[in-house]
């Protein structure tokens, strides 16, 4: 037990940096520096409240807590720390609360999660959408998901009439949907007054690009709907502006330094050209099939959407892979101050791995979305090296063993046991060699290994095995005993985004580009993918690649 006079603790108090704040055992603050007074918002609330939290109440039973986190209110995280205080051998007289605010990397990994999110399910619900209307509505009905965004609006431009008409409303917005028509009804593109004295969103669609607004710094604009700041993009196509989607704030800022996250306008802007894409890749599908001599034209133009959300993607990540490194760089710092017994079962560090797990799962998401692409524009290349598969099959499945404990996986060489272990020596088999790139050929093992796993009941055994044929190909098989997949839904389970149904009712999320993706790999190494299932559960599937030996 730590014992400190409390006379000394007034200097100790104002030379730290963090919130720190001394309550006697019965409530009373005894001391506190300003930082504290702001964490805790005293002395509008009473310090004896502090006495309920969980790692306070620990520390009034005599132990003392370290890195605690707290949601503190819906804007406020704090990173505890709370040390009990006695005078001799007597019980605790006095604690003292250490508050660290850590409420922005929290806020800022929460919204980049969120930012993804969208992106990928507005891609996703507006792959078939022919209708401009329904895109948009599609696209707004998201953005509210947004934690900065109140209310989101669409419009489209009615080129022949000169005016503007809402598509759709949703969200926290303080004007209806008929008060939307009436106002925009009133306003005509083409009259002068309309281009120079215009409401921010107008000035978007002149201007052809994006703006972020802050209207409590800028009096000179117009303040529709009582709005604190919004971000407006034009929706264009081949240079001509189609409508606009906008993204709108009435909350006060609070504490945050922006209303929106510094990303918010490349994200509209990214989802405003989503919706342009969408119509043009199925307004050119549908000249192709009628027109083959414009096959050409179709391709240059999806291959402009497939770079541009390359783009997007790529520029997405970077606040995803900066608060990965922050929660690595978060659980070293613990560890450090832990003993070593504490860390098995530390909430913090659990909560930390949990957000670099997540970071990582949303960054993998992403780079299949790359890989996707790359496939379709034909820029993925293979680095063909003489690669032992017996090796890299055996690495795989060794290097999966931590992921799926509840699992037994086994591997078989021309129909002999081989020993999974991560000491265990090289096998004495004779190599099987191919010539391949090493990586996509583990990527498209990882997928079908982590398929067998998802779909597998607990315990299930996962069984790889490697021969070779007669014929000269080099043929592995991943076997599971899991829900299996309907023969009739098998010809699809290669396209992209599909899921078979039974899948979807297993508690494992996905895009449905996994087994499209190894088809792909598969294919481009001059190989061939089948699949053997009868669709029924606990009778599970075996999926079997052929590779050309040399």
């Amino acid at each position: 037990m730590v014992e400190i006079d409390r006379r000394d603790i007034g200097p100790l108090l104002k030379a730290l940096h963090d919130g720190v704040c001394c309550l006697s055992a019965q409530g009373e603050l005894l001391y506190s520096n300003e930082i504290a007074l702001r964490h805790w918002k005293f002395p509008q609330r009473h310090p004896a409240t502090l006495l309920l939290l969980p790692a306070v109440a620990r520390a009034l039973a005599g132990e003392p807590v370290y890195h605690s986190l707290l949601r503190w209110s819906e804007a406020h995280d704090l990173l505890l720390n709370t040390v009990p205080l006695s005078s001799g051998k007597s019980s605790v007289t006095a604690i003292v609360i250490i508050s660290q605010d850590v409420s922005e990397h929290v806020l800022q990994q929460r919204q980049a999660e969120k930012s993804l999110d969208v992106l990928v399910e507005a891609v996703m619900g507006t792959q078939d959408v022919s209708d401009i209307d329904e895109a948009l509505r599609r696209i707004a009905e998201l953005l509210p998901q947004l934690e900065s965004v109140d209310n989101s609006i669409a419009f489209r431009v009615d080129e022949q009439k000169r005016r503007l008409r809402p598509v759709a409303l949703y969200g926290a917005s303080q004007q209806s949907y008929q008060e939307w028509s009436a106002e925009l009804s009133a306003i005509e593109l083409s009259t002068e007054h309309a281009l120079q004295s215009s409401p921010a969103y107008l000035q978007a669609l002149r201007l052809k690009t994006p703006i972020l607004v802050d209207f409590t710094t800028q009096p000179a604009r117009n303040r529709p709907h009582q709005l604190r700041a919004a971000i407006y993009a034009p929706v264009l196509l081949n240079g001509q502006v189609l409508g606009l989607l906008g993204a709108e704030r009435h909350r006060p800022l609070g504490d945050a330094e922006m209303y929106f996250p510094q990303w918010s306008v490349d994200l509209l802007q990214a989802l405003a050209r989503l919706v342009s894409l969408s119509i043009e890749k199925t307004s050119l599908l549908n000249v192709s099939a009628q027109h083959q001599e414009e096959v050409e034209i179709v391709r240059k133009l999806l291959s402009q959407k497939d770079e541009f959300l390359s783009l997007a993607a790529h520029e997405l990540k970077n606040p995803l892979t900066a608060i990965r490194g922050q929660a690595q760089l978060m659980q070293r710092r613990i560890k450090k101050a832990l003993h070593p017994d504490m860390e098995s079962n530390h909430e913090l560090l659990q909560g930390l791995k949990s957000i670099e797990h997540q970071t990582q799962k949303i960054v993998h998401m992403m780079n299949a979305l790359l890989d996707v692409s790359r496939l379709d524009l034909d820029r993925l290349e293979l680095e063909l090296e003489e690669i032992d598969m017996i090796q890299l099959v055996k690495r795989t499945l060794e290097d999966y063993l931590p992921v799926a404990q509840n699992h037994e996986l086994r591997l078989f060489v021309n129909g002999q046991p081989v020993p999974l272990s991560a000491n265990s020596n090289a096998t004495a088999q004779e190599p099987m060699k191919i010539m391949g790139d090493e990586e996509r050929l583990e990527q498209v093992l990882v997928n079908l290994i982590s398929n067998a796993v998802k779909y597998s009941p607990q315990g299930g055994p996962v069984t790889v095995s490697l021969r070779s044929t007669d014929e000269g190909w080099l043929e592995i098989s991943v076997e599971d005993q899991g829900i299996g997949i309907p023969p009739e839904e098998q010809a699809q389970l290669t396209e992209r985004f599909f899921r078979a149904r039974n899948a979807q009712g297993v508690d494992a999320k996905g895009l449905g580009l996994g087994l499209y993706l190894v088809n792909a790999l598969v294919a481009k190494h001059g190989g061939t993918l089948t699949l053997t299932s009868q669709g029924v559960p606990g009778q599970g599937s075996t999926f079997r690649i052929q590779l050309p030996q040399p």
